[in-house]
């Protein structure tokens, strides 16, 4: 049985439900699951390297960069989450997660 609800925001931060968002994380429920448990037990870096490692087969994944770039910030990683903000902009111009993420790097 699944722990995320299907009615809660999307990971994303799209505003959207979770079922309902149209960025691929509701494909991929298990990992999310995986991802926000080790955020939530405070083992960024372990999260940090899931991410990292699904990146690569996903590289047009919004959520995940959404939850780096949220991991970079509570790591204080600047420079990284640069990156990452930039990437995930670029993906989702119009999403509000991203728009939040360009004003913390400029």
């Amino acid at each position: 049985m699944s722990s995320i609800d299907q009615y809660m925001p999307c990971v994303c931060g799209s505003g959207k439900k979770f079922k309902f968002c149209k960025c691929g994380a509701n494909q991929h429920v298990a990992e999310v699951e995986k991802i926000l448990r080790l955020m939530d037990g405070d083992q960024d870096l372990s999260a940090l390297d899931r991410i990292n490692g699904h990146l690569p087969k996903l590289p047009n994944a919004a959520w995940l960069y959404a939850l780096k770039g949220k991991i970079l910030l509570r790591l204080g990683e600047q420079t990284s989450f640069v990156e990452v903000a930039q990437r995930f902009h670029k993906l989702k111009p119009d999403n509000p997660m991203a728009l939040v993420f360009c004003w913390n790097w400029r």
